[in-house]
């Protein structure tokens, strides 16, 4: 299948923004207690759903999941 190249590049531009939020998220879940919701409003996506979609297809598992094996004794 031919994707035009504008439809391409945003493509890859939104999977590079999306990269760079599950990232930080992955630090904020590491290094504080901020609530799911308030990390994922804090990296630029509003519905908590859609992170932990965005989240699990990254990571492999939810942010909860992430969270809890990553926790600070």
């Amino acid at each position: 299948m031919y994707i035009a190249p504008q439809k391409r590049d945003t493509h890859v531009v939104k999977s590079h923004v999306n990269m760079l939020g599950v990232n930080e998220a992955m630090a904020l879940f590491i290094e504080s207690v901020i609530s799911i919701l308030d990390i994922a409003l804090k990296v630029g996506i509003p519905d908590q759903s859609h992170f932990a979609q965005v989240f699990k297809k990254s990571v492999g598992m939810t942010p909860r999941m992430y969270r809890k094996l990553n926790m600070k004794a």
